[in-house]
């Protein structure tokens, strides 16, 4: 998932990084929340460095993550 989103951050073909699973809408926001889940784990362990590296592409603007 991270590197689908680095690839739509850099203006690349997501697709294409993707795969087979990557392209469907479920396995996108599957994604989002494995993310979400991992930086809730870093938050919880102490490390915030690495919880805030975990955040690096995502963008936090609210249509990105509703219309995806």
């Amino acid at each position: 998932m991270n590197e689908q989103l680095l690839a739509a951050k850099e203006g690349r073909d997501e697709a294409e990084v993707a795969g087979d699973y990557g392209s469907k809408p479920l396995y996108r926001t599957l994604g989002y929340f494995s993310i979400i889940g991992l930086l809730r784990v870093h938050c919880l362990l102490g490390d915030f460095t690495l919880a805030l590296k975990m955040m690096d592409n995502i963008e936090l603007n609210k249509k990105v993550i509703l219309l995806t």
